[in-house]
Protein backbone atom coordinates (compact mmCIF):
# COMPACT_ATOMS: atom_id res chain seq x y z
CA UNK A 1 0.00 0.00 0.00
CA UNK A 2 1.44 3.74 -0.62
CA UNK A 3 1.67 6.06 1.76
CA UNK A 4 1.49 9.46 0.22
CA UNK A 5 2.24 12.92 2.22
CA UNK A 6 1.81 16.37 1.34
CA UNK A 7 4.70 18.04 1.74
CA UNK A 8 6.97 21.45 1.90
CA UNK A 9 9.52 20.15 -0.76
CA UNK A 10 12.51 22.67 -1.05
CA UNK A 11 13.43 26.14 -1.16
CA UNK A 12 15.93 27.94 -2.66
CA UNK A 13 17.48 31.95 -2.42
CA UNK A 14 20.26 33.71 -3.51
CA UNK A 15 21.10 31.96 -7.09
CA UNK A 16 24.52 33.44 -8.37
CA UNK A 17 24.68 32.50 -11.95
CA UNK A 18 28.64 33.22 -12.20
CA UNK A 19 29.30 30.54 -9.52
CA UNK A 20 26.03 27.97 -10.46
CA UNK A 21 26.00 28.84 -13.98
CA UNK A 22 23.08 25.50 -14.06
CA UNK A 23 21.23 27.00 -11.89
CA UNK A 24 20.41 25.17 -8.24
CA UNK A 25 18.20 22.09 -7.59
CA UNK A 26 15.14 22.88 -5.99
CA UNK A 27 13.44 19.50 -5.83
CA UNK A 28 15.23 15.93 -6.51
CA UNK A 29 13.95 12.55 -6.55
CA UNK A 30 14.84 9.12 -4.91
CA UNK A 31 15.17 5.70 -5.77
CA UNK A 32 12.84 5.02 -2.76
CA UNK A 33 10.83 7.76 -3.23
CA UNK A 34 8.22 9.11 -5.30
CA UNK A 35 7.95 13.25 -5.29
CA UNK A 36 5.33 14.89 -7.02
CA UNK A 37 6.06 18.77 -7.04
CA UNK A 38 2.66 20.86 -7.39
CA UNK A 39 3.51 23.88 -6.70
CA UNK A 40 6.27 26.52 -6.69
CA UNK A 41 6.50 30.14 -5.45
CA UNK A 42 8.67 32.28 -6.97
CA UNK A 43 8.87 35.46 -4.58
CA UNK A 44 10.51 38.89 -5.98
CA UNK A 45 12.18 41.01 -2.95
CA UNK A 46 14.23 43.05 -4.65
CA UNK A 47 13.33 46.70 -5.88
CA UNK A 48 13.00 45.59 -9.80
CA UNK A 49 11.57 43.02 -11.92
CA UNK A 50 12.72 40.14 -12.54
CA UNK A 51 13.01 36.62 -14.76
CA UNK A 52 13.16 33.28 -13.36
CA UNK A 53 13.41 29.69 -15.50
CA UNK A 54 12.19 26.19 -14.23
CA UNK A 55 13.66 23.19 -15.51
CA UNK A 56 13.01 19.30 -15.58
CA UNK A 57 15.93 17.47 -15.87
CA UNK A 58 17.88 14.05 -16.24
CA UNK A 59 20.78 14.14 -13.61
CA UNK A 60 23.94 15.27 -14.58
CA UNK A 61 22.00 16.90 -18.00
CA UNK A 62 22.26 20.91 -18.03
CA UNK A 63 19.75 23.18 -17.94
CA UNK A 64 18.20 24.23 -21.28
CA UNK A 65 15.65 25.53 -23.48
CA UNK A 66 14.92 22.29 -24.64
CA UNK A 67 13.81 21.30 -21.04
CA UNK A 68 12.66 24.56 -19.39
CA UNK A 69 9.30 24.10 -17.94
CA UNK A 70 9.22 27.38 -17.30
CA UNK A 71 11.79 29.98 -19.12
CA UNK A 72 12.19 33.72 -18.86
CA UNK A 73 8.88 33.92 -16.85
CA UNK A 74 8.40 37.79 -15.48
CA UNK A 75 8.08 38.47 -11.63
CA UNK A 76 7.56 42.10 -10.91
CA UNK A 77 9.62 43.80 -7.68
CA UNK A 78 8.25 43.36 -4.66
CA UNK A 79 5.55 40.31 -5.79
CA UNK A 80 4.98 37.11 -5.78
CA UNK A 81 4.22 34.35 -8.91
CA UNK A 82 2.47 31.09 -7.72
CA UNK A 83 2.69 28.15 -10.59
CA UNK A 84 0.59 25.47 -10.39
CA UNK A 85 2.04 22.21 -11.75
CA UNK A 86 2.20 18.16 -11.77
CA UNK A 87 6.13 17.52 -12.16
CA UNK A 88 6.80 13.79 -11.23
CA UNK A 89 10.20 12.88 -10.16
CA UNK A 90 10.31 8.88 -9.65
CA UNK A 91 13.77 8.40 -9.27
CA UNK A 92 17.64 9.89 -8.89
CA UNK A 93 17.19 10.64 -12.54
CA UNK A 94 15.20 13.77 -12.24
CA UNK A 95 15.78 17.40 -10.53
CA UNK A 96 14.03 20.42 -10.66
CA UNK A 97 16.32 23.03 -11.22
CA UNK A 98 15.93 27.10 -10.52
CA UNK A 99 17.49 29.79 -12.52
CA UNK A 100 18.02 33.23 -12.47
CA UNK A 101 20.11 36.04 -12.97
CA UNK A 102 18.33 37.88 -10.36
CA UNK A 103 19.62 37.09 -6.39
CA UNK A 104 16.51 38.46 -4.90
CA UNK A 105 14.60 35.85 -6.27
CA UNK A 106 13.50 32.71 -3.64
CA UNK A 107 12.01 29.89 -5.08
CA UNK A 108 9.54 27.56 -3.01
CA UNK A 109 8.34 24.19 -3.89
CA UNK A 110 5.49 22.26 -2.51
CA UNK A 111 3.80 18.81 -3.03
CA UNK A 112 3.72 15.35 -2.31
CA UNK A 113 5.53 11.95 -1.60
CA UNK A 114 4.73 8.96 -2.62
CA UNK A 115 6.14 5.73 -0.77
CA UNK A 116 5.28 1.68 -1.72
Amino acid sequence: MATVVEKFLGQVTNIDLTGEPNGVELVAGSSSLKVITKNIIVCNTGNTDATFSVHFISDGSSATTANATFFEQSVRAKSTVQIDTYLVLESTIYSVIARTDFPALTYTAFGVTVTT
